[in-house]
């Protein structure tokens, strides 16, 4: 029978509750012995159990917003209410009945082939259920009905006829940008708090949206309760060269979380905006050593003279993280000797570790070099760290026997 005279009487004998209508009442068993008994049933035994059938029970597109070029991806569960197993095959589940489903636009209803499906051969017992997926990619932008019908997909499944409604939106859409963004910042939410800085599929896809995440990103960053995302719009305003957004960012620099507070710094660093040094420099004293690091490295990248000054001050920080950086900044970018001393005691301290940060800044101010510095931890040998360990020793080594012999005549004591 064709689909378009199938479909109706298939409609007519559902159940429609899903689809608006209302289905059949149920009617209790007929006793053993009446008329319209399981046959072969003998009185006062029980009877056999009833085949196993499917029910259609849900259908539900994974979203109500698609992109264009994006597949429609449909789910549906079916229950087998009878009482004996029954096996779904791919021959049960395959060929052109798989997944058929009627798709109404304003051009009216087509039948549609799934573009992939998701199946396998199962054995759905009695009181268990299983699903299926189909993934259909629609044509056109454009308000779409979905009709389910039960057995397009099980031979024999009964159940409602599921009317799911979808919006596929051209990408230049406001509304599939609002869409995408939401979706994903719910995933950023779960997220792990304490490292965002690292970057995650979620993060990336919001990033590929570009300035039309921006407003997103702000909203975010000023009302979201979830430190997290909050956080991460901070540091994403940079990449989507959110400029709009430098405001927020200054205002977020007194947000109670330090790993927004941290991005925050980050940002506006990339951005280096002179107007926003004013509501930076009251970070020196933050109460967070990370956030303090951050912003010695944020505060370097300005050519203001309170650079300079707030740098010099943070080479007595309680931090010795703090101290370094900010020794390292003064060498690198103001030219500035202030910080050598911390310098060279790093290289007492730990001249496996700091001898890779710490050479090239005391390079920059002496115009000298003993050779070339090894990141210890980039190689996967253990030979290979224990040789750039040994490297990074006897190079230190060299950095404090000429500090000894030259550097401290010429810059002084600490």
């Amino acid at each position: 029978m064709p689909f378009e005279k199938l479909l109706p009487a298939l409609l007519a004998t559902t159940i429609l509750v899903a689809c608006g209508g209302s289905g059949p009442r149920s009617e209790p068993p007929p006793e053993a012995g009446e008329a319209g008994a399981v046959p072969g049933a003998v009185a006062g035994e029980a009877a056999p159990p009833e085949e196993g059938r499917l029910v259609l029970i849900d259908a539900v597109a994974d979203q109500d917003v698609y992109e264009l070029g994006e597949p429609v991806t449909v789910r549906r569960v079916y229950e087998n209410v009878g009482g004996t197993p029954v096996r779904v095959t791919t021959r049960d589940w395959g060929g052109r009945a798989l997944g058929q489903v009627v798709i109404t636009s304003s051009t009216g209803s087509r039948l549609y082939e799934p573009s992939s499906a998701h199946l396998e051969e199962v054995v759905v017992e009695p009181g268990t259920r299983t699903e299926n997926r189909i993934a259909v990619e629609l044509p056109v932008p454009g308000d779409y009905t979905i009709e389910v019908p039960p057995e397009y997909v099980a031979r024999g499944a009964r159940g409602a006829c599921f009317r799911l409604r979808v919006t596929v939106l051209d990408r230049a859409d406001a509304r599939i940008v609002t869409e995408k963004a939401e979706r994903l910042a719910r995933v950023i939410e779960k997220e792990d708090p304490d490292c965002p800085t690292c970057w995650s599929p979620a993060q990336s896809d919001l990033k590929a949206l570009g300035p039309a995440a921006v407003p997103h990103l702000r909203r975010w960053l000023r009302e979201s309760e979830n430190a997290h995302l909050r956080a991460i719009a901070a540091k994403l305003l940079w990449f989507v060269k959110g400029t709009e957004g430098v405001d927020d960012l200054v205002a977020a620099l007194e947000d109670e979380d330090p790993h927004v507070r941290k991005m925050c710094l980050d940002s506006l660093g990339s951005f280096r905006r002179p107007e926003t040094l004013d509501g930076i420099l009251p970070l020196a004293k933050d109460p967070d050593p990370w956030v303090r690091v951050e912003f010695v490295e944020t505060i370097a990248v300005f050519d203001d003279a309170r650079v300079v000054t707030a740098l010099r001050a943070a080479l007595t920080d309680a931090d010795e993280f703090v101290r370094r950086w900010a020794a390292i900044h003064l060498a690198e970018e103001k030219a500035d000797a202030s910080g050598i001393h911390v310098l060279i005691r790093a290289l007492e301290t730990d001249p496996a570790r700091e001898t890779f940060l710490v050479v090239p800044a005391l390079e920059k101010l002496t115009d000298r070099s003993f050779g070339e510095p090894t990141m210890p931890f980039i190689h996967s040998s253990t030979d290979a760290i224990e040789e750039a360990v040994a490297t990074n020793e006897i190079l230190a080594k060299r950095w404090l026997a000429w500090w000894q012999t030259d550097g401290r005549a010429r810059f002084g004591d600490d």
